[in-house]
């Protein structure tokens, strides 16, 4: 096939092949849709013009056979497959496109004595430097040709446990070349995703799951949390709400989850697929075929997440959590490849991923980047149309709701909007003020078209001199900061666990609270806005301990 290179590819093709011609390792970063397959068939022909061997490692055997094709559509030469479950085990071959799974035990038992100039890491985010088949392959390859090259390609450069892969003592030493999502989206060569978050008390409930010491949340307690009937059944609703007209993939934690999920579709009448790893590759490729090429709902397990190619998909479901932001942003990226009709991706989060990981594939909220210094963004929820944006919108940009000014105008007083580079307006500093509040009133209060709790903190009574008030909230669509910093208050005051679950809970219960608390307050702003910074009581119970 005809392939001319976008300009970013022809630079991180040249850029690649002098990093390969110095050292031993090289590492690309692109969003998922930059054409990573394109770029490092370009490298492979490079190579083989020099008579050089080429392994393409994978992690899935059913993107074996699909990458194998496409190398040949970009190169015009067949390479060889090395996957058990397609029956071919060829490493004879100059070009060969492996999976791990056949390579690992290939390598220790029957051809120990293989070697490649180059070894090609297709999502190089996967790979530990410390453990596992990869590294198991990578030593033995080494070990029989010391100068094999690893070049590496990925969206996400990070792991769960671990950070970056890249630096001291790592399989790269550094990023190459990096082209960003921004970039890309600016170009017009991915699509933007509109993200939309529904708040409900599954939220609540998942953060009682506990992480595991692989760094991911318990299964079989997030399961139990999911496979609830009426979260279940939230998976359709948000479906016929933002999605019936829209391609969807849905994301589900596991099989049982996912056949329960179909169920639900099925009974509405609702063509769906369901595809997961103990299903026969033929099976899974005839499900993804049909999928493609018709409409209805795709239900997957652990399969779309990384080298899967469906431009037309347009809406994704993410039915499950995950604390590992290379794993949200390979499912999110799956949504981005631009095709004919279509204008953006919805993402439709149900369990609150977006305010783990946030929803810029440059800028991850729960990863620390060593070249990325660019502040860390604040999102909150339109109440109306469920739409997730950044804490400075003034405006919905779906349905035109008016944020309230209040919450705006504090982030903005806090300096969260100011360039990085803006050293800001030098003032004199001015002391905080402590306050000892003998009276707490708590009443319900109006916030656009959701309710928020108003605390008012008086002096000694009964005539006590008024100090201040504070908004506390319920809700998740104000933002789960919000509600994680009311949820502290309700305990930090003595208040029973659980938490309130809404305003009108709070009051009922706010006899659990102590009466008497003290009160820091910022004075630094206008006249007569002082900002409660901290609110201390003497605290009964926590989640902690509750549970």
């Amino acid at each position: 096939m005809t392939f001319t290179d976008r300009p970013y590819q022809s630079e991180a093709i040249r850029t690649i092949k002098e990093a390969l011609r110095c050292k031993k390792n090289a590492l690309l970063v692109g969003p998922c849709a930059s054409g990573k397959t394109a770029m490092f068939s370009r490298i492979i022909q490079w190579l083989r013009e020099y008579d050089r061997t080429c392994l393409v490692l994978l992690d899935r055997e059913v993107l074996a056979g699909q990458t194998a094709l496409r190398i040949r559509d970009y190169l015009g030469e067949m390479p060889g497959v090395a996957c058990a479950s397609l029956r071919r085990k060829n490493l004879s071959f100059p070009i060969t496109i492996a999976s791990r799974q056949t390579m690992a035990p290939m390598l220790k038992n029957g051809h120990k004595d293989i070697k490649f100039n180059i070894v090609i890491l297709d999502e190089a985010h996967l790979v530990s430097h410390k453990r596992g088949q990869y590294k198991d392959i990578i030593d033995r390859l080494r070990d029989n040709y010391p100068d094999t090259r690893i070049f590496g390609c990925t969206a996400t450069p990070y792991r769960l446990q671990g950070g970056p892969i890249y630096g001291p003592g790592k399989l790269f030493d550094q990023i190459d070349y990096k082209i960003t999502a921004a970039e890309l989206l600016e170009a017009g060569y991915i699509c933007p995703l509109k993200w939309k978050y529904r708040a409900s008390d599954l939220q609540a409930q998942l953060d009682q799951v506990e992480k595991m010491a692989s760094g991911e949340l318990n299964e079989a307690q997030q399961a139990a949390v999911l496979e609830q009937p009426k979260f279940i059944r939230g998976v359709y609703d948000i479906w016929r709400q933002y999605a019936e007209d829209r391609k969807t993939c849905v994301y589900a934690l596991n099989i049982t989850h996912a056949e329960k999920i179909q169920e639900v579709f099925r009974g509405a009448g609702v063509k769906t697929w369901i595809i997961h790893s103990k299903m026969k590759i033929y099976d899974v490729r005839a499900a993804i075929r049909e999928y493609t090429e018709g409409s209805g709902v795709m239900i997957n397990v652990g399969i779309l997440t990384i080298g899967s190619d469906i431009p037309s998909i347009n809406a994704i479901i993410l039915a499950r959590r995950t604390l590992s932001t290379a794993l949200h942003f390979q499912i999110v990226g799956r949504g981005q490849r631009i095709s004919p009709g279509k204008t953006d991706c919805r993402i439709l989060d149900l369990c609150g991923n977006y305010f783990i990981h946030g929803p810029d594939v440059d800028n991850p909220l729960s990863v620390t980047m060593d070249d990325d210094h660019a502040p860390k963004q604040a999102y909150k929820i339109c109440p109306i149309c469920e739409t997730a944006t950044g804490m400075q919108t003034r405006t919905c940009p779906d349905c035109g709701f008016k944020f309230p000014m209040a919450e705006i105008e504090e982030f903005e007083r806090q300096g969260k909007l100011r360039d990085a580079g803006d050293p800001g307006e030098l003032v004199d500093a001015v002391p905080f003020s402590i306050e000892e509040a003998h009276y707490i009133k708590y009443v319900k209060h109006r916030v656009g078209h959701g309710e928020s709790v108003c605390a008012f903190y008086y002096g000694v009574p009964p005539v006590g001199k008024f100090i201040g008030r504070q908004y506390l909230f319920t809700d998740y669509r104000f933002g789960k900061t919000n509600v994680d910093k009311s949820r502290y208050y309700w305990f930090n005051l003595g208040g029973k666990y659980p938490a309130p679950k809404n305003p009108s809970e709070w009051i009922a219960r706010a006899e659990e609270l102590t009466g008497h608390a003290t009160v820091t307050l910022d004075v630094s702003g206008k006249k007569g806005s002082a900002i409660i910074k901290k609110v201390e009581g003497q605290g009964r119970e926590t989640p902690a301990q509750a549970v």
